[in-house]
C-alpha cells in the first residue's frame, strides 16, 4: 500500500503523483486513511506485504502488520524522526527508511516537521 497524506496539512509528498503512479503500475493501491475507519485501517495494515508512507501518524498502524512486512518511510532532511524505526524494529518489520537528497545535513529539527517531502521515485521502487 502506498499511504497517502493529500488531505494532511503538513508533510505531504510536493510529488505524489508521480509516486502513486509508479507505485500503482507495481500494484499498489493508494489508501487515505481519513477515509477508513479503524477496523478498515487494521485490515489494510494487516493485509499489506509493503507499506510506503511518508512520516506521519498513520504509521503507528504498523503495529497492526505482520512480522517482516517491508516499511519504506519517506522522510525530509531536516526532520527524521525516528518514532516509525523504533515501531518496525520492535515489530519485527523490514524498514527502509529513504531521506529525501539534499545538501542539507540530517536533522530532527522540530520547526521543519511541516516541510513537505520530495520523493525520490526511483529509490523508492528500488527499495519496495
Amino acid at each position: 500500500i502506498y499511504v497517502s497524506r493529500a488531505k494532511a496539512v503538513r508533510r505531504r509528498v510536493a510529488n505524489e503523483a508521480e509516486l502513486a503512479t509508479a507505485l500503482g503500475e507495481r500494484g499498489f493501491a493508494t489508501v487515505v486513511l481519513e477515509e477508513l475507519s479503524w477496523a478498515q485501517q487494521i485490515a489494510v495494515f494487516r493485509a499489506a506485504r509493503v507499506v510506503v508512507a511518508p512520516h506521519g501518524a498513520g504509521l503507528a498502524n504498523l503495529v497492526f502488520c505482520r512480522p517482516e512486512t517491508r516499511v519504506v518511510e519517506l522522510l525530509g532532511r531536516e526532520y527524521c524522526n525516528p518514532t516509525f524505526w523504533r515501531l518496525a524494529t520492535l515489530a519485527g518489520l523490514d524498514y527502509r527508511p529513504l531521506v529525501s537528497s539534499g545538501e542539507k545535513a540530517l536533522a530532527e529539527n522540530t520547526a521543519c516537521n511541516r516541510l513537505d517531502i520530495i520523493a525520490e521515485v526511483q529509490a523508492v521502487l528500488a527499495a519496495v
